[in-house]
């Protein structure tokens, strides 16, 4: 039995697009194309960490402040570039 139908036979909820994403990440891991990640997560219980792996370089800081502010701009905690003008 796979560990996946493992998890679901104990309750938990499992989103599979988190699953998906987590084993293209993994496949390019494993080719030797996928050199470094960054990320934050959020388990079951809502508890939140982050963390990096592999060779960081200074080009990830831009990908990653782009990142943040696509985060807040989905969470609606600020506002993308069209809705900003004279108030």
């Amino acid at each position: 039995m796979s560990k996946l139908k493992e998890v679901k036979k104990i309750g938990a909820k499992i989103d599979e697009n988190t699953v998906q994403v987590l084993e293209d990440l993994l496949a390019s891991a494993k080719t030797g194309e996928l050199q470094a990640i960054m990320y934050v997560d959020k388990n079951n219980k809502g508890e939140c960490g982050h963390g990096w792996a592999g060779v960081l370089d200074k080009r990830m800081i831009g990908e990653l402040q782009s990142l943040n502010f696509c985060f807040l701009a989905k969470m609606h905690l600020v506002r993308d570039g069209e809705d900003w003008g004279d108030e």
